[in-house]
């Protein structure tokens, strides 16, 4: 199905005539897409600050939506008329308006894709997300504040106010320590949370418990070898953003390891000892996250050679198409551990970071145009062909 509707010449469908084919094509388009602008019209009167930012997560899809409501009335209304429709006319009509440049299909298809994803998502979520009963808990008040920092986070790094100092967007003027002692200790302090709070909040011995501690203990202790091994600094970090996100992380891995113990049910943990088929999609979403962000990562790194301090434009894996791949990986990751864990805390998680990396991934393609740096045209900011 994805398929059909990503062709880019409609006479090489097999499922429709090539003369419907573009016309039904169209119209899936749109309404895919219509799904989302509907979404971006409810952040920019629900959301607070600059509108236009609320906007910009889905700007992409505003595009797709307007070429394909016009396709499909270019399309129709010569049909009405008793006519042929304009693509297959014998020749110009001078009456007629200016063709329309024919719609991005690749946009299209990448919209019809998630929109259908996010449906399958909202159609199963009861299934296979556990939502523990409403109190003053950590299972409760966690999720919430995960999903109330998700569109605070991208309005803050998307409209640069305040973009978290490391990396291009570290400040000279503030506290800094060197990049690679700073981002190690980002990371370092959250291994140890899944194991400690295991020791001090006791429970059975279960597949459950021991596979998502593997799993989260596995992503920092992935990012503290990289920090050492493989990526090349050439800057500072400062010491609020070091603080700050070292905090956040430890804070989140306590706490994931803290609801797991407490708030899931036992049944449940038990049953997912057997590895259920969604357990089995979040274990290859999130290997493939976190491969393709490790190799990414190795791209980036081998952009520079020690010493230097030049910022170029990343080639290779998918940076042709998206200035952030590392970011879409990571959170292809975040998401396939969400449905291991199986608890609405970890989807909450995932959405929080799903926010910031966006906002980041804007504030990255800010940068290079700010820098005046050369950046492919079509270039996305964090998901290939559409934002």
């Amino acid at each position: 199905f994805f398929r059909f509707v990503h062709m880019a010449d409609p006479a090489q469908s097999p499922l429709l005539p090539s003369e419907s084919c573009s016309t039904t094509r169209s119209k899936f388009g749109a309404a895919a897409s219509f799904c989302i602008v509907a979404l971006a019209i409810i952040c920019a009167v629900a959301l607070p600050g600059p509108r236009e930012s609320a906007v910009a997560l889905f700007a992409a899809p505003v595009d797709v939506l307007t070429t394909h409501v016009r396709a499909v009335a270019a399309q129709l209304v010569p049909k009405a008329r008793g006519a042929r429709p304009a693509a297959y006319a014998s020749g110009p009509d001078p009456a007629a308006e200016p063709p329309m440049p024919p719609p991005d299909h690749n946009r299209a298809g990448a919209t019809l894709a998630l929109s259908l994803s996010g449906a399958a998502v909202l159609g199963l979520a009861p299934q296979w997300i556990f939502v523990s009963p409403w109190s003053w808990s950590v299972g409760s008040l966690m999720p919430v504040a995960f999903l109330a920092m998700a569109p605070l986070t991208f309005l803050q790094e998307a409209s640069g106010a305040e973009n978290i100092g490391y990396s291009k967007f570290a400040k000279a003027d503030v506290p800094t320590i060197p990049s690679r002692w700073g981002m190690f200790c980002l990371y370092f302090p959250a291994v140890f949370m899944w194991p400690l709070v295991s020791a001090l909040v006791p429970g059975p011995s279960l597949m459950y418990y021991s596979l998502c501690g593997a799993l989260l203990s596995g992503h920092f202790i992935k990012r503290c070898l990289e920090v050492l091994f493989v990526h090349r600094y050439s800057g500072q970090i400062e010491v609020q953003a070091t603080v700050s996100i070292s905090a956040v992380y430890t804070v989140e891995a306590a706490a994931l390891a803290y609801v797991a113990r407490t708030a899931v049910p036992a049944d449940m943990a038990l049953a997912y000892s057997t590895l259920q088929p969604v357990a089995i999609l979040g274990l290859m979403m999130y290997t493939v996250g976190l491969l393709g962000n490790a190799y990414h990562h190795w791209l980036l790194a081998t952009l520079r050679s020690d010493g230097d301090t030049k910022y170029r434009v990343p080639q290779g894996g998918l940076f042709p198409w998206i200035a952030c791949p590392h970011y879409f990986f990571e959170l292809i990751e975040w998401f396939g551990f969400a449905l291991v864990y199986h608890h609405l805390l970890a989807f909450a998680l995932a959405l929080q970071m799903t926010g910031y990396l966006s906002g980041r991934a804007t504030a990255t393609v800010n940068w290079y145009r700010q820098k005046e740096i050369p950046i492919p045209s079509e270039w996305k900011r964090i998901i290939p062909f559409l934002y």
